[in-house]
């Protein structure tokens, strides 16, 4: 800073002098600055301002649009995450909501159902309705109940229509006074005859005998001998019957099968029904069977 005798005038100059004098900084001083005149709205920027500031828009511009960007794929991220969690919410809901159906492999109808065989129909509407409530929301066991149900009244309805048939059959031939039977039981009826009164007393006192020597004269063995005769008593009457040319064949085979189902019978039915004493030996009640089963064939058999 220069000091206040430096920038005064000598003394005894004249004003002339003195003006000339003045200092430079005072000159300086006194000048007016330059003021920066505003903008007016919509005038464009000189284009070295432009210049030096497109580098720094741009970085600007780049920032907002990758936080615009983040911003969009973290709501999209969470939008998706709140819809996940929202459906898994909903099948677990759905899942505690409905109880699962376990007999959709039971194949049999009723079975699955749950009832009997003879249940009524106000029955199998009750447990169809009951299951179909029970186990809502369940899709497979509703179907499967669905189709059980169905099979159940498709066998119904035929069968009622099949002994509709059957009565209406069954009345036609009553009005034209013929006796009307089943395809089964005329087809059994066809297969046995009643033969002439003495020749059933003779065979039933055969039998008789046999079957009372049988009892009255047990074998360590059992009945074997006895069992022995009564077959072949059986197939000689049966090739009788049959006229005794090329029937040997079928009389052997019908009396087999005859002793077969009697030892089926006789197996079974002694066990639930108590027809016999407890000291009688099983041979002896398969043999009693036998001869009975026997004695029809070769009886009634045609």
């Amino acid at each position: 800073m220069t000091s206040s005798s430096a920038l005064a005038p000598p003394i005894g100059a004249s004003s002339h002098t003195r003006a000339r004098a003045a200092p430079m900084s005072l000159v300086v001083a006194a000048r007016p600055r330059a003021v920066a005149r505003p903008r007016a709205p919509g005038a464009r920027a000189p284009a070295r301002v432009v210049a030096r500031d497109a580098p720094r828009r741009r970085d600007s511009l780049v920032r907002r649009a990758d936080a615009a960007m983040d911003g969009a794929s973290a709501e999209d991220d969470a939008r998706r995450a709140f819809e996940t969690d929202e459906n898994d919410a909903r099948v677990e809901s759905s899942k505690r909501r409905f109880n699962a159906f376990t007999r959709t492999k039971e194949k049999d109808p009723y079975k699955r159902l749950g009832i009997d065989a003879d249940a009524t129909s106000e029955e199998v509407s009750s447990a169809f309705n009951f299951l179909i409530r029970e186990h809502a929301g369940d899709e497979r066991g509703v179907e499967a109940i669905e189709a059980a149900y169905d099979k159940v009244i498709s066998e119904r309805l035929s069968t009622r229509k099949m002994q509709k048939g059957l009565r209406r059959m069954k009345k036609e031939k009553n009005k034209d006074g013929v006796d009307y039977d089943a395809p089964l039981v005329q087809r059994v009826k066809a297969m046995f005859a009643k033969p002439d009164q003495q020749t059933l007393i003779r065979r039933t006192m055969l039998y008789v005998i046999i079957s009372g020597w049988a009892i009255a004269a047990p074998a360590t063995s059992g009945p074997a001998f006895q069992m022995a005769c009564a077959f072949g008593t059986c197939v000689y009457f049966l090739n009788e019957k049959r006229g005794g040319q090329g029937t040997l064949g079928k009389a052997f085979r019908d009396s087999l099968i005859a002793l077969l189902l009697a030892w089926l019978v006789g197996s079974i039915v002694p066990v639930y029904i108590p027809l016999f004493p407890q000291g009688v030996a099983p041979e002896l009640i398969l043999a009693l069977f036998s001869f009975v089963a026997m004695w029809i064939t070769c009886t009634f058999l045609k």
